[in-house]
């Protein structure tokens, strides 16, 4: 039976180290045109441990995410032009009117774009130019206000209005170092962003069109499902004990090849409710855990899929159990003989010296 394992780092833990960061407001009201901004006077003063505690709460709901897609940014493109400009400057660190200048720029041009959609809605445009793991990012995020109840001094209940990082409208994280590498292969995928049924296509439709996000640069479905397939082998030989692995293997299968035959697609979401019924959060923090870097969803190749197949013959009165994965069928290392007998290929020495021959 596999035992638990604790992943060796969390999506809890997340200690970013704040460059830059500002928010500017964006007044939208549903089926009108215009938009209003309200621009804040400058970048915030760092550092501060309030825009700690907000990038990390930021960081740690879009970690959390299943709705991430990965892409690349349109070469030669405005977002493009100007960003890596912004990138270039090489400004003291308590110097922010460049990177404040390229906020204001980002949040007139992200107006544009919301007024061409009459059914945009506002929040606060926020931008963290922030280190983690000794590399550079810059995330652009959507954050609206959240409603709730608080207690106030005199024991009353009266209502509070707070930022609601829990859910991201949108968000996209920018991998600096893999945009601007001169190797091919690094700069793949260098943008996730969020998308996904619980967004407004319209909301994912003028950030991708602001930041000219290119998806299909990217676009590999052989490559995605035997991602997929690899890491719901892996997360099984270390969380499941062997009948749940084959149960959650069969069923993903099962359910993978259906959506393939009618040219729909998958979700990770999906994914994770078929491993972890109860706890479908465990699959996609296993999956940020091992930087497994899977698009939120696409239509798989079903001849990948087979590999997800792994067989356990139990002989009578249980005197024997064999388990083999698909693999060892295609490689012909297991296979039926014309006596109708499974016979094995390139068994163990040690273990071929204990059966007879016959």
């Amino acid at each position: 039976m596999a035992t638990e394992k604790k992943p060796e780092s969390s999506t809890q833990d997340i200690n970013p180290i704040v460059q830059r960061f500002v928010f500017h407001k964006l007044i939208s009201v549903q089926g009108q045109k215009l938009v209003r901004t309200s621009p804040r006077h400058e970048a915030m003063v760092l550092p501060d441990e309030k825009v700690n505690t907000l990038a990390a709460s930021i960081l740690k709901s879009f970690n959390g995410e299943a709705s991430v897609a990965f892409a690349g940014i349109e070469t030669d493109s405005w977002f493009e032009t100007k960003t890596r400009k912004y990138l270039g400057d090489t400004a003291k660190p308590e110097d922010n009117s460049v990177f404040y200048d390229y906020s204001i720029m980002m949040m007139e041009k992200l107006a544009d774009k919301m007024e061409e959609a009459p059914l945009s809605t506002g929040g606060y445009l926020t931008i963290i130019d922030y280190i983690i793991e000794e590399e550079r990012h810059l995330m652009l995020v959507l954050i609206k206000d959240q409603k709730g109840i608080g207690i106030n001094a005199a024991m009353e209940l009266e209502e509070v209005v707070t930022l609601g990082t829990d859910k991201l409208h949108f968000a996209a994280d920018i991998h600096v170092g893999r945009w601007l590498s001169k190797e091919e292969v690094e700069r793949e995928r260098h943008v996730a962003f969020l998308k996904g049924k619980n967004r407004l296509d319209t909301v994912v439709g003028y950030f991708k069109s602001l930041l000219n996000i290119d998806e299909s640069q990217y676009h590999d479905p052989s490559k995605h499902t035997k991602e997929i397939v690899a890491a719901v082998k892996s997360y099984c030989e270390s969380f499941k004990d062997e009948d749940g692995a084959l149960a959650a293997r069969r069923a993903i299968q099962d359910w993978a090849e259906s959506q393939a035959a009618n040219s729909l697609a998958i979700t990770l979401s999906a994914v994770a409710n078929l491993i972890e019924p109860d706890a479908p959060e465990k699959f996609i923090e296993y999956l940020k855990v091992n930087k497994l870097e899977i698009p939120a969803e696409f239509v798989p190749v079903t001849q990948f899929l087979k590999s997800l197949m792994k067989y356990k013959v139990i002989g009578p009165k249980k005197q024997y159990t064999l388990s083999f994965e698909q693999s060892a069928i295609e490689d012909g290392l297991i296979f039926q003989n014309d006596n109708g007998n499974i016979e094995i290929a390139e068994a163990p020495a040690a273990t071929l010296k204990l059966i007879p021959i016959k």
